[in-house]
């Protein structure tokens, strides 16, 4: 891979090296392992009305991505149409949230997203690698 420390590899280098995941929490606890993070494990989830037992950090959820229901999405109004959202900007400046723009990267970009945005405790550790790039990353625009 090519690029300089200023403007990085091109769209296309970065694109081409990316692979699809299969959508198997194996694999997804596997990603979380080599990211350096300790007291995690993926679970699949059947059923959302049933209780969970055990510490629940986050949910992906996984389906073919349709382009017609694109068109559906934010068209939210009326009175309470900003409900919805969150709107405290301490909250929204702490949030960690990236653009994705390579293709195939969508189970990465999601398992960041649930372990950035989780809050560690005894049992749950982002490790080194993550903690970097958690703090590195802090105030940037999801754009970046």
């Amino acid at each position: 891979m090519t690029g300089s420390a200023t403007n990085g590899p091109s769209y296309a280098e970065c694109s081409s090296s990316w692979l699809e995941l299969e959508s198997d929490p194996g694999l997804f606890t596997l990603l979380v392992d080599d990211f350096g993070v300790q007291g995690i494990q993926v679970e699949e989830i059947y059923d959302l009305s049933k209780p969970l037992d055990n510490s629940t950090f986050g949910f992906i959820f996984l389906f073919k991505w349709i382009e017609r229901r694109n068109g559906r999405r934010g068209k939210t109004s009326g009175p309470d149409s900003n409900s919805n959202y969150v709107t405290d900007p301490n909250i929204i400046n702490n949030m960690f949230f990236a653009h994705q723009i390579v293709p195939n990267s969508c189970a990465t970009h999601a398992l960041l997203s649930v372990l950035l945005n989780s809050k560690t405790s005894k049992a749950f550790q982002l490790g080194e690698l993550l903690s970097n790039f958690k703090n590195l990353s802090r105030g940037l625009t999801p754009e970046v």
